[in-house]
């Protein structure tokens, strides 16, 4: 992220772009100067667009991550999905009063706050209109007894922050004061994700504090205004972004996601849960810092970042517990590279796809590398929309809100959520909302104790118990890679419950064949029969024999049925008339005899009505005690 915010300063002074890989060839800023003196000896400068305010200005295109959060919000109408859960906890003297003001203050410094999205010629635009001041409520449990003030205060916070925002009437935030006591209190506030991100949460609570400490001394507030909002931003965007950078993007998305499984195939605790559950949960775990001191030094040796070695860490935490080696994880993009965006509150954040194929031979400082390839080449092309993204890889249609990836990697370099007032200090609650939008979604930050790390899971899917196990996996992996990078990639380990989970999954999610040969037309077997293996959870693939080639497929090394070491062959044999009784069961006992002893997948003799009775008992005698062959009489099909 910072390398990405130097190169935007870079091209916006000098007019060249530096390339990402420039700042992990050799991290030094001679390097970067000569890589630019190179650069401006063969490119024509090239200075992008100036981002400034529109004077007067109320009406704005969205944003393109606004726009995604725009449909999500129209797809899952009245859901509260998208809020994003804003808890703080407050000790010290807390004026609901000057709080309020201070809100109110907030809001107005930033455009963003006040907008409302309608549907305009051309699709959803956002408009400045600052309408009523934010009123905050304020709820006093400090009667109740600290058990019941405590289930008291976790309901009333979840209803703030799941209760839906109307995007179109406005404003796109709420806010409850909660006091627990004379000297704590919490602060739960909702804000839409189409009007921010990760950036915001500390950016609004700085501000906050600054006015709260300005108006409970009778001072005006001392923050400059906002000389460009995040509207301007939006409009920006849709000018600078043309679809002939688009298109120069996806030219690195297309081919690098051409036949990727677009979710993992996990051991879950619940097959059968539906796609558009979004109930959840949120656990946390934490990696000592002297742990994340080893991981940090792992990331220096190998010219690369701390996001990086999470990132190779956590997919192979994901191979070694799904038996998946191609797959795809998620991550957000800051975007904010532009100079002008430090301080902007706004929804910036832009979904990346990383893929990396692993492989059980690789060693561990492999592994990194290949991932540090990835992830550098993810952020260099961050700029193209995921919308566009998603368009490229064509996925299958799902009901899901993520179509390319259903596990997903945070690093949060945002400042910490977390204040000291004149009158009140302030830090981030950690509070479960309740919402898993992706199976596993694990977000990494740094704190003074270490690296903090929490999993928002679907609780359709995982219980809390075996989220707490992969939790704690992970940190081992993260400790086991780098004390050792030269280990392989199949020699990390999991905890027994978990291999053991991994080892009945890898068991389930094989694909057996079935191949069906027949002397009469068998075709209308497939379909049910493709039906019951599915409802008996046995992953088959049913492949069908030319018409009438029992023999051939007995007797023939390359047939279908030769070839099938893991399944079974069936054969659907019906007597037919002109044979001398037993001739016909003979031949072919001796033709499956030839073929049992090759060895292979087991064979299933099923005998149709018979025409000439007597015929089945002959082919059972001749096979009595033949390994791998089984006959069904007709009242046992």
């Amino acid at each position: 992220m910072k390398a990405m915010e130097v190169i935007a300063q870079v091209q916006q002074v000098l007019g060249v772009e530096l390339p990402l890989m420039a700042f992990f060839e050799e991290p030094t800023i001679a390097h970067l100067a000569a890589v630019l003196e190179e650069l401006t000896s063969t490119q024509a400068p090239t200075v992008p667009q100036s981002l400034v305010i529109i004077p007067g200005r109320k009406e704005f295109p969205l944003s393109y991550s606004q726009e995604v959060f725009w449909l999500l919000e129209q797809q899952n109408n009245n859901s509260g999905l998208y809020n994003t859960a804003r808890v703080l906890r407050l000790h010290g003297n807390v004026d609901p009063f000057n709080l309020e003001r201070a809100l109110n203050e907030v809001r107005r410094r930033h455009e963003i706050f006040q907008v409302r999205f309608v549907l305009g010629n051309d699709g959803p635009i956002q408009i400045v209109d600052p309408g009523a001041p934010l009123t905050l409520e304020v709820i006093d449990l400090s009667h109740l007894e600290a058990a019941a003030r405590s289930e008291a205060a976790r309901l009333q916070t979840l209803n703030v922050v799941r209760e839906p925002l109307d995007l179109e009437t406005g404003p796109p935030l709420r806010a409850r004061l909660i006091r627990l006591t004379a000297t704590e209190c919490i602060l739960a506030m909702a804000i839409h994700h189409v009007v921010s991100d990760g950036f915001t949460g500390s950016i609004l609570l700085d501000e906050l504090r600054a006015v709260y400490d300005a108006f409970a001394a009778d001072l005006p507030s001392p923050l400059p205004e906002v000389e460009v909002h995040f509207t301007d931003f939006a409009a920006w965007q849709r000018q600078t972004l043309t679809p002939a950078r688009i298109e120069a993007d996806l030219d690195y998305w297309r081919p690098t996601l051409a036949g990727v499984p677009t979710s993992v195939d996990l051991p879950v605790d619940h097959a059968n849960s539906s796609s558009a559950d979004r109930e959840g949960h949120l656990r946390t775990t934490t990696l000592s810092k002297e742990s994340l001191s080893s991981v940090q030094a792992l990331a220096q040796a190998n010219g690369t970042t701390l996001f990086t070695i999470l990132n190779a860490a956590f997919r192979a935490l994901i191979y070694r517990f799904s038996g998946q080696s191609d797959f795809l994880i998620g991550t957000l993009s800051s975007n904010r590279s532009h100079p002008r965006t430090e301080r902007m509150i706004g929804c910036f954040v832009n979904s990346l796809p990383l893929r990396n194929p692993i492989s059980e031979d690789q060693t561990v400082r492999d592994l990194v590398a290949r991932e540090k390839t990835a992830v550098m080449n993810a952020f260099a092309h961050q700029d193209c929309p995921f919308p566009k993204i998603v368009e490229a890889a064509n996925p299958e249609r799902s009901a899901s809100d993520n179509p390319l990836f259903n596990v997903a990697l945070l690093y949060q370099s945002y400042p910490a959520i977390s204040v000291q007032g004149q009158h009140w200090s302030a830090d981030d609650a950690n509070f479960d909302a309740e919402i898993g939008l992706l199976d596993l979604r694990f977000i990494t930050f740094e704190t003074s104790a270490g690296l903090k790390i929490n999993c928002e899971f679907r609780s359709a899917v995982f219980e809390i118990e075996t989220v707490d196990k992969l939790l704690a996996a992970y940190t081992e992996v993260l400790m086991e890679i780098a004390a050792n990078p030269a280990m392989r990639v199949a020699e990390i380990a999991l905890p027994q419950d978990l291999a053991t989970r991994a080892a009945d999954h890898a068991r389930k999610r094989h694909r057996q064949t079935l191949t069906i040969t027949a002397n009469f037309t068998a075709d209308p077997i497939v379909e049910p029969l493709a039906y019951w293996m599915d409802e008996l959870r046995i992953p088959t693939q049913i492949e069908l024999a030319p018409f009438d080639q029992i023999f051939q497929q007995l007797l023939d090394p390359t047939s279908l049925l030769a070839r099938n070491a893991d399944g079974a062959n069936i054969l659907f044999l019906q007597w037919r008339d002109g044979h001398a009784p037993g001739s016909q069961a003979r031949e072919l006992a001796s033709a499956l005899k030839s073929a049992a002893a090759r060895g292979g997948a087991p064979i299933i003799v099923c005998i149709c009505p018979p025409e000439v009775s007597g015929e089945e008992e002959i082919l059972a005698a001749e096979l009595v005690g033949q390994a791998g062959v089984h006959v069904l009489y007709p009242r046992e099909i």
